[in-house]
This record gives structure tokens, sequence and C-alpha cells, in this order.
């Protein structure tokens, strides 16, 4: 009888021990991503806030027709701080976040706007440009991008992005304005790269959307 209750106990505590250790990778999921984003851009831990997870889950992609290739797809976050919501996730290679995105648009259009033609408006940047432009320069996501290095980042994004947009704008209630062929003309010159650039209106704006998927990613443009 005693023994059967040992048993018992056991079974209980190893059941205890699973939920506790469940509901912990959460939290212990968030203080590293904390952690990791308080290191990289010199902020408290406790000014970056959660606005919605999802955890740690296998998804799959379809292979011969009945078979599926399983992964591992860990934790996503929106987090919030400083008037941007971004996504941090971990990979592979780290931790890594999309937080720049804004910083990349406005850097890369005041470079395009004095090295190219002040009329152009904006640029279209997502999370895998940042990807990218690390691992394509050996660098650990823990390292912001610093504004002098836009160029470089322009060339990679120019050369292995396959969206490539630019907008530039389109003076109102004016015929005398230069063309898309032009304008990719004037940009593919100044960095050396072939790419497309698009008309837009004025009065459209630039936006960050985020994109809840297997893998959470954001984009900003227009």
């Amino acid at each position: 009888m005693k023994a059967k209750k040992k048993k018992l106990l056991i079974v209980f505590l190893v059941l205890i021990i699973g939920v506790l250790a469940c509901l912990s990778v959460p939290a212990v999921r968030t203080l590293q991503a904390k952690y990791y984003l308080s290191q990289k851009y010199d902020v408290k831990m406790s000014e970056f806030k959660v606005e919605d997870y999802e955890g740690g889950h296998y998804t799959y992609v379809d292979a011969l027709f009945i078979f599926n290739d399983y992964y591992w797809i860990d934790f996503s976050y929106e987090f919030s701080y400083d008037g941007r919501n971004f996504v941090v996730r971990k990979n592979d290679n780290g931790w890594y976040d999309d937080y720049q995105l804004e910083d990349l648009e406005k850097w890369s259009t005041e470079w395009l706007q004095a090295n190219a033609d002040s009329s152009i408006k904006g640029c279209y940047f997502d999370t895998k440009n940042l990807l990218n432009y690390y691992k394509i320069n050996n660098i650990g996501y823990s390292n912001p991008i610093a504004q002098e290095d836009i160029k470089n980042f322009l060339l990679d994004y120019v050369k292995y992005d396959y969206i490539k947009t630019i907008y530039y704008y389109i003076p109102e209630n004016s015929d005398n304005y230069i063309n898309e062929h032009e304008m990719n003309k004037i940009i593919s010159k100044t960095l050396g790269v072939n790419l497309d650039v698009h008309a837009q209106n004025k009065d459209n704006t630039l936006q960050r959307e985020i994109h809840r998927g297997d893998e959470w990613t954001s984009h900003i443009g227009i």
C-alpha cells in the first residue's frame, strides 16, 4: 500500500513540475527577449512592453504531396517601445528584432534625396531585409545598424531583395515630373545596381504593419 501511494505521489509531483515548467517558459523567454533588447539599445528592460506573443510550436511545409517536413518555430513577440511596435523573435542564430525599420527607411530616404533626387519619398523594407544585411555582412543581431552604414544597407537591399521598391513624389497639378523610367536610371546610376521605383501621390504616408503568420514579420512602406 505504501509503495502504491509513493508511486502516485511521484507521478503527481512529476505532473506538477511539468505544468510549472510549461508555465515558466513564456516568462523565461520574455526575460531573454527583454534582456537582448536592453543590451542592444542600452535601455532598461522595464521600458519594453509585451503587446502580444505566440508560443513556440511546430509547423510544416508540404513535401511530396503526402509527406510533410516539420520544423520548429520559436517564440514570436510584438513589443512596444518609444512609440513603436515591432517584432522580436529567436532563430538558430539567436534573438533578433526589427525595431530599426523606421530608422532605416528614414535614413535611406534622406541619403537618396541627397545623392539621387530630392523628390524621392521613401522605401519599402521588411524584416528579412534586416536579416539579410546581418547575414551578408556577418554581423551579430545584437549590433544596431548605424546611420553611416545606410549606403551599404541600400546596396545589399537592391542586390538581394526582389521588391526593391523606392517611392517618389508626383507633383500636384503638374505633368512635368520625372517618370518612373527616368527615376530608375537616376537611382540605379547612383547605387550602381538596377532596381525599380514607383511614383506615388504625395498624400500617401509610410506605415508599419506587423504580420502574424508562422514567422512574425513587419514591413514599412506605402
